[in-house]
């Protein structure tokens, strides 16, 4: 690109940077024509580098719901492993047998005894 003085450009370099939950991605690019570059040879430079910062941010974004998935599916394990270590601790005989289970499920509700009716006669007392 020439300039009102007739200087001509044969270098140039373009950054992009690009933050994203808390992470930072940048892309620089550098441009050399000695012929000249241009303010299209720029600008284009500059969108190859906010593609590239794009993709970064896509594939940070994969990597970390694989990470997070991988961690959940860690955890998981780990508390399932803690499951079978607390059933092994009891006894059997502290154990209620699933059929038990059924059995009691299946009573009927308790229900309080009745109270006795109070008589709502007032009560007198003589006075001597």
């Amino acid at each position: 690109m020439e300039t009102q003085s007739n200087t001509k450009i044969t270098t140039a370099s373009v950054r992009v940077m690009q933050s994203f939950n808390y992470s930072n991605f940048e892309v620089s690019m550098s441009l050399e024509n000695p012929d000249g570059v241009t303010q299209l040879d720029i600008d284009q430079a500059r969108m190859q580098a906010q593609a590239l910062t794009n993709k970064a941010v896509r594939d940070y974004q994969e990597d970390r719901q694989i990470d997070i998935k991988q961690g959940a599916e860690s955890e998981r394990k780990k508390l399932l492993g803690k499951i079978g270590d607390i059933k092994a601790s009891i006894p059997k005989r502290e154990i209620t047998d699933p059929s038990e289970v059924e059995k009691i499920a299946n009573l009927p509700l308790y229900t309080p005894p009745a109270k006795k009716a109070i008589s709502k006669k007032p009560v007198t007392k003589k006075v001597k």
